[in-house]
């Protein structure tokens, strides 16, 4: 690049024979980089995920085949790459911390693949962003697979486009999901077979098994407060994806 007197590269492939650590300045050496692939599976690559990745504006897409070389935390700083549409890192078992919270509000994000690392915590707000209004619509992957997250099942991976995958589960010791049907034990019978028969739609389209018990000590958000489907999700818990009805399919939760 004339102006920056920086090298103009727009995609980087990190693999065999690459030894070291990825640079926290990657970002301001490569301020036009729109692709990222890092494969450490081969132990020549280790260290962290920098923090400073959120600083490649142009990012689209982000992907990290892991190794047990890699660790450290996730960064929190991916949630500010607006023009992220691809975010994959699978097979790193020694990274850990918390899905972002800002990463369900990337409005070009496509494909969410984060499956088999240590990364904890709960997603209830991750992927209700992600899925709200026509996020749904627009994701072709979602795998959150074989992690230590936390969360209740979320209702609106039904509204996912039946040509996305959809994978939330895990062997045993990873995520755990609440099913819906336990949280609604003291309604009546139909409100429960709702929630059960949505329980059993979402077990199928995810490859997830639900827990009827709370997955710890602590309860999600959602849980602790009851809190009641809004339009978009009864929507997608009555098959449809369609714009809300004019009524409420399911009555809010008594206070």
């Amino acid at each position: 690049d004339r102006t920056t007197g920086r090298p103009h590269i727009v995609s980087l492939r990190v693999t065999d024979g690459v030894d070291g650590h990825l640079p926290r300045d990657l970002c301001v050496r490569l301020p036009s980089l729109r692709s990222l692939y890092v494969d450490a599976r081969r132990g020549a690559l280790r260290g962290v995920l920098p923090d400073t990745l959120g600083e490649c504006a142009d990012l689209e897409q982000l992907e990290v085949k892991g190794g047990a070389a890699l660790s450290g935390t996730l960064p929190s700083s991916l949630g500010r790459l607006t023009r992220l549409q691809k975010l994959w890192i699978t097979d790193a078992p020694n990274v850990v911390g918390v899905l972002p919270p800002e990463l369900g509000a990337l409005p070009e994000l496509r494909t969410l693949v984060l499956s088999n690392t240590s990364v904890g915590g709960y997603v209830d707000d991750v992927l209700d962003t992600l899925l709200a209004g026509d996020g749904a619509a627009r994701i072709e992957r979602l795998d959150v697979s074989h992690n230590a997250l936390r969360g209740v099942l979320p209702i609106r991976v039904l509204a996912l486009p039946p040509a996305a995958e959809c994978a939330l589960g895990g062997s045993a010791g990873t995520n755990c999901f609440r099913c819906h049907a336990p949280l609604h034990v003291f309604e009546d019978e139909r409100t429960r077979k709702i929630y059960a028969d949505a329980d059993a739609r979402i077990a199928e389209r995810c490859h997830v098994a639900c827990s009827a018990a709370p997955c710890d000590d602590m309860l999600t958000w959602r849980e602790f407060f009851d809190v009641p489907l809004d339009a978009e999700e009864q929507a997608a818990l009555a098959g449809r994806a369609a714009a809300p009805p004019p009524s409420p399919a399911l009555p809010p939760s008594p206070a």
